[in-house]
């Protein structure tokens, strides 16, 4: 590509555009969605931002960091459902201004906007963008946990070359990811992990008393939620109710060895859903709500002891669905609308973009790093990509829920992809040149998977 070209493809003017661009799509998916109710998951998230504006006493079973943003919102916008579809929609910009900033600070400017192009228009992340639920949050989180953690990183050998640092040196940036990750366990619990990993390797990389700020505020953004919380539930409630019926889902007799996550979104009284499940189920929900929640994890526990052939079998299928391609907007199209053609068109873009995504990300894991930069890009991102996804390896899992890892991933494969248009080619370590055959053939066996199973229900 000629360096013209590439000059003006890694211009501010080109980000300017890509978001506009963007923009501008998800605003005509928007308004065409105005008198579209919302459903399922949104739909509750939307009413739990009215109970909690509410005030009134309740079991907070939905994680509270979304159904805030929503309920801000209402208080100044109303608390309509397309309100809370504008709140998500505002956070398209922050995404975008941290993806590129990333990119532009390992140097490769064409990467952030080959990034944020993918991002700007494939179905699955317009759709996400303008509905009210926890994907988008989640990724812009996680792109600012990369941000703040690989500037952490850079801390000691920039205190090795002498850098001029005070004693407060890195303080808004500990405090930052702190607060970062206090809001991931809030958008999701399951981020615990995630956070608890991220602050131990901040303390252990920067041995400096001002990064106990990022363990400190994590732990106030938390508290705050839980005095809420307990508040409003008259109990102790780590972040919500749901998580412990969500491991019940993914883990009892019941449960289907592939679609892990088929309890999740079918209930009883629906085809299918059977009489065993429903009994066990409604003996459990009937329980106090003390009580309740630590019967559905004893039970999940219960059946994982008793069959962990089942659970070893699940697991593998958890991990394979979780890095299938998303299905959700062109489900949405075909079941909600009767727009069959459109359906499959849409499917067919967001698998040929999840491919291209995870396909270049495996390629940058695989090439030989130019630099330091890159070398830390990809162990961050891998290891974030991992801790996020692992809790959903042991609940349920779907390829909806991927979403905010695709950012990362993308990042890895953007960067790879700029490289040779900008360089004409880079090199593959020849030590992983097996690895990326079987994990590219792997990926593709897994989409394939999915297809077969998502046909059999058309």
């Amino acid at each position: 590509m000629s360096g013209r070209l590439v000059a003006l493809l890694a211009g501010r003017r080109a980000t300017v555009a890509i978001v506009a661009a963007g923009l501008f799509v998800r605003v005509v998916v928007l308004a065409l969605l105005t008198h579209t109710p919302l459903a399922d998951d949104a739909a509750d998230y939307h009413e739990a931002a009215r109970l909690l504006a509410s005030g009134a006493p309740h079991e907070p079973e939905w994680p509270p960091a979304l159904p805030l943003l929503l309920a801000a919102f209402h208080a100044v916008l109303g608390a309509s459902e397309l309100v809370s579809r504008v709140a998500v929609l505002t956070l398209v910009v922050p995404f975008a201004l941290v993806l590129v900033s990333l990119a532009r600070r390992l140097g490769r400017p064409l990467a952030g906007n080959l990034a944020l192009a993918a991002f700007a228009f494939t179905p699955s992340f317009v759709l996400l963008s303008v509905t009210p639920l926890t994907q988008l949050p989640t990724a812009t989180l996680l792109l600012v946990t990369l941000w703040l953690a690989l500037s952490l990183a850079e801390a000691p050998r920039a205190a090795s070359r002498g850098a001029r640092r005070s004693a407060w040196t890195g303080a808004p940036h500990a405090a930052a990811l702190g607060g970062a990750l206090g809001a991931l366990v809030l958008v999701r619990p399951s981020n615990a992990l995630l956070a608890l990993v991220v602050v131990a390797f901040a303390l252990l990389r920067v041995r400096r008393p001002v990064t106990l700020l990022a363990p400190l505020v994590l732990v106030l953004v938390v508290g705050a939620w839980e005095l809420r919380a307990t508040s409003l539930a008259g109990r102790f409630v780590f972040v919500n109710t749901a998580n412990a019926r969500n491991l019940y889902y993914g883990n009892n007799p019941w449960t289907p060895l592939y679609r892990t996550w088929w309890f999740g979104s079918h209930k009883a009284g629906e085809p299918g859903v059977p009489a065993g499940f429903v009994l066990d189920h409604a003996r459990i929900g009937a329980l106090p709500p003390a009580e309740r929640d630590p019967a559905f994890t004893a039970a999940a526990a219960a059946h994982v002891r008793a069959r962990p052939d089942l659970f070893a079998v699940r697991t593998f299928a958890r991990a394979r669905t979780f890095f299938a391609f998303d299905t959700f907007t062109g489900a949405q199209l075909v079941r909600k609308r009767g727009a069959k053609l459109a359906g499959v068109a849409v499917l067919g873009a967001d698998a040929v973009s999840w491919i291209a995504i995870a396909g270049l990300a495996l390629l940058g894991l695989c090439a030989a790093p130019r630099d330091d930069g890159e070398r830390a890009l990809r162990r961050v991102a891998g290891a974030l990509t991992l801790l996020y996804a692992l809790p959903y390896f042991v609940s349920f899992a779907h390829p909806t829920y991927h979403f905010p890892i695709a950012p990362l991933l993308g990042l890895i494969g953007a960067v790879a992809l700029a490289r040779r248009l900008e360089e004409g080619g880079f090199a593959v370590d020849p030590r992983r040149r097996k690895l990326l055959v079987v994990a590219g053939l792997a990926l593709l066996l897994v989409q394939a998977e999915w297809i077969v199973h998502m046909a059999e229900r058309v």
